[in-house]
């Protein structure tokens, strides 16, 4: 009677191995299942975030110029005629007298530290390699000196950037892309940029210059 016991244990036994056997692929399956599911939804995400990302770079890229525009215009309208500093200007690189920030000399007032206004020196120059427009400043003494202060990236990921300069005269309006010891009565930047569909883009912006065009004024009613 023993051995017929025995037998009668081992029957459901091998059942039980064979039914848990099967729940087991059932799980593997939905388990499949899930990550495919929520592989797709991180690509979706993915695919979603880096179209995103293209307009916001295409709209910092855009915000970056308007905001270069802004400064460079500021400084060009300060702009005027200054022997020690004259107006020289290519179509990819600029450089002119105006009003700049700085420190007041610790010797002369040691106990003022906020900034004050001065003739000053900017120079912008476009620099191909890194596909950026470099900006370096100069106070009086620096400009005298024909020195500058550490150089910054005024704008950053451009294709190119073009100087054109504008002289008034009795036949009409004058372009030039070259410029020296003279000082234009407008400036004509355009800047290129790659769009987020990897369409060049262009921006322009006229900058008058006040100085330049009373001059120009002056020397023509005389």
């Amino acid at each position: 009677m023993m051995p017929s016991m025995v037998h009668s244990k081992t029957q459901p036994h091998r059942a039980m191995k064979q039914k848990s056997f099967g729940f087991t692929l059932i799980e593997i399956l939905l388990v499949v299942s899930l990550m495919a599911m929520v592989g797709l939804s991180i690509y979706s995400a993915f695919a979603n975030g880096l179209k995103v990302w293209d307009r916001g770079k295409n709209l910092n890229a855009q915000e970056d110029i308007m905001i270069f525009f802004d400064r460079i215009g500021a400084e060009l309208r300060n702009s005027f005629r200054f022997s020690k500093v004259p107006f020289y200007g290519r179509s990819q690189r600029v450089v002119f007298p105006t009003m700049v920030k700085v420190l007041p000399d610790p010797k002369m007032n040691p106990e003022e530290n906020s900034y004050i206004s001065q003739i000053g020196k900017v120079e912008y120059e476009f620099d191909v390699v890194k596909d950026q427009l470099i900006r370096r400043e100069a106070s009086y003494g620096q400009a005298i000196q024909g020195r500058f202060s550490e150089k910054g990236a005024a704008l950053r990921g451009i294709r190119n950037i073009e100087f054109k300069y504008y002289f008034p005269d009795e036949h009409g309006e004058l372009f030039s892309t070259q410029i020296i010891d003279d000082l234009p009565a407008a400036v004509t930047i355009e800047v290129e940029y790659f769009d987020q569909g990897g369409e060049v883009q262009k921006v322009i912006k006229t900058i008058n210059i006040p100085l330049g065009f009373s001059e120009e004024t002056e020397d023509e009613s005389s």
